[in-house]
């Protein structure tokens, strides 16, 4: 059985937790928040908020498969809205998406110890670390997934393009990670 985790479940992760609980392979999946579309909050909230968290709702997955660390992003989402940006700051943030995919990485990495059930996790970038150096340690598969394309291949791209082309320098995005986060993005890999 898989523990399958993602901090914002978007479409293709709400996609890939369905596939894997159709073929039976999802023992739980862990998210930072879990939305009930049938929750009587849905006639009381502003419009706004319940379209975000509609966004968070898995009506595929079982409700004692899933399984939730809501604070932070619930305090980031709060901070956003009131354009507290210091809180959300990259990488620094007290509630930074980054501090999000930390804080869910780390629960999952916890709930290994108590789940023997476990044979596989299932974790993405930034959000794997932790889970992936616990289940080595108890000799649980881990599968990774990169949806995007990986650091040093983008750098080396932007560089070179920066060189052929000088003049479109400052339209180029550059990363602005941390030493220290692309370590752990290679060491996740």
């Amino acid at each position: 059985m898989i523990l399958f985790s993602h901090p914002t479940g978007n479409a293709n992760v709400r996609e890939a937790a369905r596939a894997l609980n159709d073929a039976g392979l999802l023992s739980e999946f862990w998210t930072s928040i879990c939305w009930n579309q049938d929750s009587v909050l849905n006639g009381v909230l502003p419009r706004s908020v319940t379209r975000e968290l509609e966004r968070r709702s898995f009506p595929d997955i079982g409700p004692y498969q899933l399984h939730s660390h809501p604070w932070i992003e619930v305090a980031r989402l709060a901070a956003r809205e009131l354009n507290l940006s210091s809180l959300v700051l990259h990488e620094g943030g007290r509630f930074s998406i980054d501090a999000v995919y930390r804080g869910l990485d780390l629960r999952t990495a916890r709930r290994l110890h108590d789940a023997p059930h476990i044979h596989g996790v299932y974790a993405y970038e930034d959000g794997a670390l932790k889970t992936f150096r616990m289940a080595r340690q108890l000799g649980i598969t881990t599968v990774y997934e990169l949806p995007i394309g990986y650091w040093k291949c983008y750098r080396e791209l932007m560089t070179e393009e920066a060189s052929l082309e000088p003049e479109w320098v400052s339209t180029l995005q550059g990363s602005t990670d941390s030493t220290e986060k692309l370590q752990r993005k290679d060491e996740e890999l």
